[in-house]
């Protein structure tokens, strides 16, 4: 039985708004929708090697409904997939080149839970984005979930039981499991990827260790986690960012180490952290401050010297930020007065730059929580010629002017 998913949308004319344009650095308004559904999340994914990038939505559903997950392209075109609505017993991860989605099932029928007594396990579906199989994996116990996509097209999972990591991985047109290692420890797991290397930092919540191994499951380094909250990667995977908040969120703690785990400086950021990017040279890292949601502060990674302060107006101003490290431009929307009502804008900057001098800035109209959906979104494709907003039930699309 073929499924088919309907998005039905309405259109608005486009907005004549006033913005403040720099020559060079133009977005124009190409495309305006209303969404009655406030949505959960709006990314672009990692462009995969040819540089092509996909725009991701998330719909929050009405009450009473799964959650409903919408891959899209960049023309807003709908890259329809099987099984849209997904329960706590199905999963689903985009790569760089496929989808992988599972689903726990018993005596191969989809549950919504394993009886006691009972023996389930997870089916696997390996996609790609116009819904062909590639693939199809089994695991004969319930216990093995996945949680990373590397750049190749592998996907990583883990049995938690035995605590054993498994790569599936393309091979001549047809994907195969391994067995890559031992997991040294923990029950729970998150996961981060880290830059195109495909190296995998595991953030083990319930035990005593931070983990980076390599796409070969070679264990890097390996750290307490009384000495850091968690890790970032430079782009490359050469520098990585080990964060820690203190107990009185006033202030983080940072240290940058190589590759290896080798500390190349340690420094206090003036307040905790709520953002973090490298910048493609893995020489300046941007955070921004969760203290107050004013400033976005620019540290030198190799003395861990604070290089520039961009401060807004209003009382936790920023709301969304997001960087183009092909452009090397940092995006940011924010409010003015306040966060509950006001209006929000969307603003892009150079790094060394100020928040009085934007490149370009748009006014994306008034905004009150109490008269609607209070969720706002950011995103920007990787390469900085597209720009997607989400405020007040309307998404807006830019497009750089040529």
């Amino acid at each position: 039985m073929k499924l088919f998913i309907i998005l039905i949308t309405l259109w608005f004319p486009l907005s004549s708004q006033v913005v403040e344009t720099t020559p060079g650095y133009e977005w124009e308004l190409v495309q305006e929708e209303a969404i009655s559904s406030s949505l959960r999340a709006l990314v672009w994914s990692k462009p995969s090697r040819d540089k092509s990038s996909r725009l991701i939505y998330y719909k929050r559903p009405a009450a009473g409904y799964k959650k409903k997950y919408e891959f899209m392209n960049k023309d807003n075109e709908t890259a329809i997939f099987g099984g849209p609505f997904l329960t706590g017993t199905e999963t689903l991860m985009q790569g760089k080149r496929a989808i992988l989605r599972g689903t726990l099932t018993l005596d191969g029928v989809p549950v919504d839970h394993i009886p006691e007594g009972e023996h389930g396990k997870w089916h696997y579906q390996i996609v790609d984005f116009n819904n062909n199989v590639l693939a199809n994996v089994d695991f004969n116990k319930p216990s093995v979930k996945f949680f990373a996509a590397f750049d190749g097209g592998e996907f990583a999972g883990i049995d938690y039981n035995k605590r054993e990591l498994h790569l599936v991985i393309p091979s001549k047109n047809i994907y195969k499991v391994i067995s890559v290692s031992k997991v040294p420890l923990g029950y729970d797991y998150g996961y981060e990827d880290l830059g195109d290397n495909g190296d995998l930092h595991f953030d083990w919540r319930d035990a005593r260790f931070h983990i980076i191994l390599n796409s070969d499951g070679e264990i890097l380094w390996k750290r307490e986690t009384k000495d850091f909250t968690y890790v970032i990667s430079s782009n490359d995977g050469q520098r990585m960012a080990l964060i820690k908040h203190k107990e009185t969120r006033a202030r983080g703690e940072i240290e940058i180490v190589d590759r290896y785990g080798n500390t190349i400086c340690e420094f206090n950021s003036e307040y905790s952290v709520s953002r973090d990017f490298f910048t493609p040279d893995n020489q300046r890292i941007i955070l921004v401050s969760s203290h107050d949601y004013k400033k976005i502060n620019f540290y030198d990674t190799n003395t861990g010297d604070l290089i520039n302060t961009m401060v807004f107006r209003g009382f936790h101003p920023v709301k969304e930020v997001t960087y183009s490290p092909e452009k090397d431009l940092l995006f940011v929307m924010h409010s003015y007065p306040s966060t509950k009502e006001g209006n929000r804008y969307i603003s892009v900057f150079p790094v060394i730059g100020s928040a009085k001098e934007p490149l370009w800035k748009y006014d994306l109209g008034p905004f009150n929580i109490y008269d609607g959906e209070f969720d706002t979104h950011l995103s920007v494709s990787n390469d900085g010629t597209e720009i997607t907003t989400y405020s007040n039930g309307s998404l807006k699309i830019f497009r750089i002017r040529q």
